[in-house]
C-alpha cells in the first residue's frame, strides 16, 4: 500500500504540475544569479573570465528544463480535458457544417423535383389540347384536308394513288414509263365509263373536295374490277409510299363483302 500511495503521489505531482513549477523556480533563481554576475555585484568572489562559462552553463541547463515544461504542459492539457474538449468542439462544428450542406442539397433536389413535375404537367396539358384539337384528324384519313394547304393535300393524294398502283398491279415499279402511263390512263378513264356507283355512299360526302372525290371513286371502281377479274388482291413486295397497306386492304375487304 505504501508503494501504491507513493506512486499515486508521484503521478499526481507530475500531472498537476508540481515538477514543472519546481523547474520554473530553479530557472528563475539561475536567471537572477546570472543577472547579478553580469552586473559584477559579486565580482570579488568570481573572476571576470569565469562569467562567460557560467552563462553557457546556465543556458545549457535552461534548455532541457524548457523541454520538460513543454511536455508537462502538454500532459496537463491532455489529462485535464483540453484536447478532448477541443475535439468535441470541432466535431460539433463539422456536424453543423454537414447538416447545413445536407439541408442545402435537399432543398436543391426538391426544387428540381418540383420543376420536373411542373414540366410533366405542362406536357400532359399540351398533349390533351393537341388531342382535343385533332379529334377530327384522328377520325379518318380524308379529314386532313381541313388542316392542310393545297400542295400538301396534292402530295398526299399522289402518295395514295401510287401506293394503290403498287398494290393492285404486280411489279409496277419495274414497268416502263409507257406502260405506267397506260395503266394510269385506264384508271382515270374508269370514272367516265362508270360515273355512278353504289359503293361511294359510305366514303363520299358533299363536303369532300373534288380532287379527293375523284381519287376515291377511281380507287373504289378499280378495286372492284380487280377483285371480280382475279378474285384476289396481288400486292408488290416493294412500295415506296409512306402509307400502310392495311388501309387499302380494309377497303378491298369491305367491297368484297358487299359484292358477295
Amino acid at each position: 500500500m505504501e508503494l501504491l500511495n507513493e506512486a499515486a503521489t508521484v503521478i499526481q505531482k507530475t500531472f498537476r504540475g508540481f515538477l514543472a513549477r519546481q523547474a520554473v523556480k530553479q530557472i528563475r533563481r539561475l536567471n537572477y544569479f546570472s543577472s547579478l554576475d553580469h552586473n559584477n555585484e559579486y565580482g570579488f568572489c568570481y573572476k571576470p573570465q569565469k562569467s562567460k562559462k557560467s552563462t553557457r552553463n546556465t543556458q545549457s541547463s535552461i534548455q532541457p528544463t524548457k523541454r520538460m515544461i513543454r511536455s508537462s504542459i502538454y500532459i496537463q492539457k491532455c489529462y485535464r480535458g483540453y484536447l478532448s474538449r477541443k475535439y468535441v468542439c470541432n466535431f460539433y462544428r463539422l456536424k453543423q457544417i454537414v447538416l447545413f450542406l445536407e439541408g442545402h442539397v435537399h432543398k436543391y433536389l426538391r426544387k428540381r423535383i418540383q420543376q420536373r413535375k411542373t414540366n410533366i404537367k405542362q406536357l400532359m396539358a399540351q398533349c390533351y389540347n393537341f388531342q382535343t384539337q385533332c379529334k377530327s384528324i384522328a377520325k379518318g384519313r380524308y379529314n386532313y384536308s381541313k388542316y392542310m394547304n393545297q400542295k400538301q393535300f396534292d402530295e398526299i393524294n399522289g402518295i395514295i394513288f401510287t401506293s394503290f398502283l403498287n398494290l393492285m398491279i404486280p411489279n409496277f415499279e419495274k414497268l416502263n414509263s409507257e406502260q405506267k402511263s397506260h395503266y394510269v390512263d385506264q384508271i382515270l378513264g374508269v370514272m367516265q365509263s362508270n360515273p355512278g356507283s353504289k359503293m361511294m355512299g359510305s366514303q363520299l360526302s358533299s363536303k369532300t373536295p373534288l380532287k379527293q372525290r375523284h381519287i376515291i371513286q377511281n380507287v373504289s371502281v378499280l378495286s372492284c374490277e380487280v377483285m371480280t377479274s382475279n378474285g384476289s388482291c396481288i400486292s408488290s413486295n416493294k412500295s415506296k409510299s409512306n402509307l400502310t397497306n392495311d388501309e387499302f386492304k380494309s377497303i378491298l375487304q369491305r367491297q368484297n363483302k358487299k359484292g358477295q
